[in-house]
């Protein structure tokens, strides 16, 4: 289903959508409201749907499709702006699989130059089967005696996600005590502008201080630093202090921030001395990185399949016995908490 309130977006999208063998548009809708009612009688594998729109916006609808008994995958498309940022970070914390750049232009030209973008998120959302918006489950803390974890003998956490990585991480960093006792570091696969929205949201939601990352930042207990979009992170000595380093090399890398690149540049200053927790993502980043991690003898965590969005990064790392334990998400928090302090 695409829902645009722009009549010319509609008829742009489906053909573009219904140019690629194995597709069908099976029904478009011009708001929210003619969305929802729709969806009682179609039965759609993914949804594309328009952030700003007259009358019920894309992220009011979004709340109500994924709050139904029967929620779909969508996929919002948003502006490139700083209110765009906002809406759609808070999207993908409601339950959006992910989110495109809308084209613009005043015909669109460029419409075509999203096609492959689109087509790939639109496979990877008819795959998924998003959960039900409900409260998460209380979690006694004395199941985590339960899981059997190491101890981590850390001195930071470093966390790699991607897709169905922002709803992770709000499930997790708002839990975590105002007194953690390490510094935690993040890659998120976002663009420039929206890795900052994600920080200061979740710095707004948690006791822990959540920033994005920047040039020459020192390490601090309790403190998050999440990767700015289009640049890696790395960690670096400086007299007494650890600091950020922000770089776009190496440009090998298919990834920018890259999870490989961060979770190589803790292990090698902090050895063994780290947990790495590997989220929800497509693809297979974090897999070389946590290898490296695990040589050195960090401990290390990812997230379920049963709760994951899309279980790429954390199968590659399962499977591949790099991780001590695959928690749901719900419980990740309290494991983190447990294992470091």
């Amino acid at each position: 289903m695409v829902v645009d309130d722009s009549n010319f977006m509609r008829k742009a999208l489906s053909k573009l959508i219904m140019s690629e063998p194995g597709f069908e548009v099976v029904e478009m809708a011009s708001n929210g409201y003619d969305a929802l009612r729709k969806l009682s009688s179609v039965k759609p594998d993914a949804i594309t749907l328009d952030v700003e729109m007259e009358g019920m916006d894309g992220l009011t609808t979004l709340k109500k499709i994924m709050e139904s008994p029967n929620p779909t995958s969508v996929i919002m498309f948003s502006a490139y702006t700083k209110s765009g940022a906002d809406i759609t970070v808070n999207s993908l914390r409601e339950g959006a699989v992910d989110f495109m750049e809308k084209p613009s232009g005043a015909l669109s030209m460029d419409l075509g130059a999203v096609r492959d973008e689109l087509i790939r998120k639109l496979r990877v959302a008819a795959r998924v089967t998003p959960m039900r918006k409900s409260a998460e489950p209380l979690i006694d803390r004395k199941t985590t005696r339960s899981v059997r974890l190491p101890r981590a003998k850390s001195s930071i956490v470093a966390i790699g996600s991607s897709t169905g990585g922002v709803q992770a991480l709000n499930s997790i960093i708002p839990k975590l005590p105002e007194d953690f006792p390490l510094p935690i570091v993040i890659v998120q696969h976002m663009p420039p502008l929206f890795t900052k929205t994600l920080a200061d949201g979740l710095n707004k939601e948690s006791k822990v201080s959540v920033k994005e990352g920047e040039e020459g930042d020192v390490l601090k207990p309790g403190c998050v630093y999440i990767a700015p979009g289009g640049l890696h992170m790395t960690v670096r000595k400086a007299g007494s202090d650890v600091m950020i380093h922000l770089d776009k090399n190496p440009e090998g890398e298919l990834l920018r921030p890259s999870v490989d690149v961060l979770f190589r540049s803790v292990a090698d200053l902090y050895g063994g001395n780290v947990l790495g927790v590997v989220l929800s993502g497509m693809g297979n980043d974090g897999f070389e990185g946590m290898k490296v991690l695990r040589a050195k003898g960090a401990v290390g965590m990812a997230q379920n399949e049963a709760t994951c969005v899309v279980y790429g990064m954390p199968k590659f790392v399962i499977e591949a016995n790099l991780v001590d334990v695959a928690l749901p998400l719900s419980s990740i928090a309290l494991h983190i908490e447990a294992s470091v302090s």
